[in-house]
């Protein structure tokens, strides 16, 4: 599928929505729109070492693939615009056993997850990156609860298990940033909010240029409707790397939530820069158009997901209004 051109794009988008910021109050939120997220990080197991470029399938579980993205230079992904559903993550690679992982969305909104790639028994491996290295000021014992805890985390279905061991990590060695970003991340699988902001800001105070922990904390206020705080959050992830494409879609997603169609706007047209294949991006991109009565603009918007996410979760509701788009041109 060749995309649209996204300078086109991007240059309509900031030319439709970038007017001069104004205090208003803020619009509706649509009902049912973009219900659930995915976020998550593929790794290898052999050392820890983040995954680049790997495809990350998204199927339900009952049948029907919804979307596939590839894996940042960090290792991460992410699916958003999600009905409630179980779902079905699948990474993979050559070399390495797929990683597979279901997710259950029927009860949340949101759900953080960790694949590790395990190498094939019948064949070698290719070279992997370097991996991550602790500190050496992390006290052995700690550094101990921290892999028990990340082990549990990545082949347990229950985050307690995974949060004993990282709050004995972080009891033993408070300043250890990992070990306090994976338990907020388990915290927050266990829906203990309150202890998964404490763990996150912890993670921050240790070092503040951590954008794992910004983004989380992020999403963890936009679930919360902490609007202002999820957008600081996110803002400062931006500053540390403007080239993430995922941290402009969650600004422009928070945006949309908010019903700022200007900011929205240029956030989301600057996702589709960095990324063609952000089958979210042209959604919202879609509902922003519409809102501000550009229906052929939508329509070119909502055409384009439809080609990137053809049986995604909302591919049904977006035929429905292409077809009244083009029944509203055509007088019918």
């Amino acid at each position: 599928m060749k995309p649209i051109k996204t300078v086109f794009v991007f240059s309509v988008l900031v030319a439709s929505f970038a007017a001069p910021y104004s205090a208003q109050a803020p619009q509706q939120r649509s009902p049912g729109v973009f219900a659930g997220s995915i976020h998550g990080e593929v790794r290898y197991s052999q050392g820890g070492g983040m995954a680049e470029n790997v495809l990350v399938q998204l199927d339900l579980r009952a049948g029907g693939l919804v979307a596939q993205v590839s894996t940042d230079h960090t290792g991460k992904f992410d699916f958003s615009g999600l009905d409630h559903a179980v779902y079905r993550l699948t990474a993979s690679t050559g070399g390495f056993e797929p990683a597979t992982q279901d997710v259950d969305l029927t009860n949340r909104a949101a759900e953080a997850v960790i694949l590790t790639l395990v190498p094939r028994k019948d064949r070698t491996p290719p070279k992997l990156p370097p991996s991550e290295t602790l500190s050496a000021s992390v006290p052995k014992q700690a550094a101990d609860e921290y892999e028990l805890g990340r082990s549990q985390l990545l082949n347990s279905s229950d985050p307690q298990k995974a949060i004993s061991h990282l709050e004995k990590a972080v009891s033993i060695y408070p300043d250890f940033p990992q070990a306090q970003i994976l338990l907020g991340t388990a915290y927050m699988d266990a829906h203990q909010i309150e202890k998964a902001e404490s763990s996150l800001k912890r993670a921050l105070a240790i070092d503040p240029k951590t954008p794992q922990a910004l983004m989380a904390l992020g999403e963890l206020y936009r679930q919360k409707k902490n609007y202002p705080e999820a957008e600081k959050m996110i803002q400062q992830a931006v500053q540390l790397n403007s080239s993430s494409w995922q941290s402009h879609l969650a600004l422009g997603r928070l945006y949309w939530e908010e019903g700022d169609l200007p900011r929205a706007g240029v956030e989301i047209g600057r996702t589709l820069q960095l990324n063609p294949g952000a089958a979210e991006a042209y959604l919202i991109a879609g509902n922003l158009f519409l809102k501000s009565n550009k229906g052929q603009e939508a329509l070119q918007m909502f055409t384009e997901y439809l080609k990137l996410q053809p049986n995604g979760p909302y591919a049904e509701a977006t035929r429905k209004v292409v077809e009244k788009i083009k029944n509203s041109t055509t007088g019918k």
